[in-house]
């Protein structure tokens, strides 16, 4: 061998060694920073004990394995076994709902605090580190926001409790709780509004109409004899869409607060209030006894149906 190639050869073996060594020196830089985000997150986490708790894979043995637990690890037990389907509560048998993915959560943070007919109550959520911490996402910037209240009297910020739990978990953590897979990142428990009937429905619809100075036809979309609840989801984030001031379900319908319709809807569920009838078709009927008319009405009809919409007489009144 000549000594060209000969110092060819060890240059080669030198670049080679340091690229090594650069590659190992950026991993172990990278563990290292890794550990310390982590140990951030969970600083952060005992900074607010009051409503946040780091999930360890000792309190999901906890929970999973003792179904009387009590305190703040009995709010993980309704996102255990997902896939089950199970959405009333071992307390006092209130229904609770499941929702999904991050901006869907968002738009839950931001409902549960507002100060309207609509606002829905949060018992907890579960999310990733990366979700919770991390850009784009960053859910902690909405829970800073209600945390961080102006006074109405002197316009100063004071600091207030978040009205729910805030359970972090990594994504093994998460699935192993929900019994499956969790992609989305983010979960949340609430309450199932229990209020919202005909009656609750027309006190709605008139605060409305008072708040509007260029009253528009106020638009109901009315089902019936729906049983698939991701259509029923579908329906429902159109009917956002389109301005839909309520939705009224036929007694039979499906659930509108089941898991699957929730996601589907992507959050405009608590948008859009759905009530429950007994009779669907007196219920339209009486809409136009009361201080509302009904000025237009389209639908399809199942013509097996008991459900007779073109025998309605029109109001003179806009709704």
């Amino acid at each position: 061998m000549s000594g060209k190639s000969s110092k060819i050869l060890k240059a080669d073996g030198k670049a080679a060694r340091e690229e090594k060594k650069r590659k190992w020196e950026a991993k172990q830089q990278e563990k290292e920073l890794s550990v310390n985000r982590k140990r951030k997150r969970e600083q952060w986490c005992e900074k607010h004990p009051e409503y946040t708790t780091f999930v360890t894979e000792d309190l999901i043995a906890q929970v999973l394995g003792n179904e009387k637990i009590h305190g703040v690890p009995s709010l993980l037990q309704p996102y255990i076994n997902l896939r089950e389907g199970s959405q009333t509560s071992d307390d006092d048998s209130s229904a609770y709902f499941i929702a999904e993915g991050t901006e869907t959560i968002r738009l839950l943070i931001r409902q549960s605090t507002e100060n309207n007919p609509l606002k829905i109550h949060v018992n907890s959520i579960v999310v990733k580190p990366s979700v919770l911490f991390d850009e784009p996402v960053n859910l902690l910037q909405d829970l800073e926001r209600i945390a961080l209240k102006k006074d109405s009297n002197d316009g100063s910020h004071k600091t207030s409790r978040v009205p729910f739990h805030v359970f972090v978990a990594e994504d093994h953590i998460m699935s192993k709780l929900a019994g499956f897979q969790i992609a989305r990142g983010a979960l949340a428990c609430g309450d199932v509004p229990h209020n919202r009937d005909a009656e609750w429905l027309m006190k709605y619809l008139l605060e409305l109409r008072q708040g509007d100075d260029s009253p528009q036809p106020i638009r109901l979309l009315a089902f019936d004899a729906i049983s698939d609840t991701a259509n029923l989801g579908s329906m429902i984030r159109t009917a956002s869409a389109f301005g839909i001031a309520a939705v009224v379900l036929s007694h039979d319908c499906c659930d509108a607060w089941y898991r699957r319709s929730v996601r589907v809807s992507m959050g405009h569920i608590f948008r859009v209030p759905c009530i429950r009838v007994d009779d669907l078709a007196a219920f339209l009927n009486n809409l136009k006894k009361g201080p509302f008319g009904v000025i237009s009405y389209a639908a399809v009809i199942d013509p097996a149906s008991d459900l007779r919409l073109e025998t309605m007489e029109k109001g003179k009144k806009a709704m």
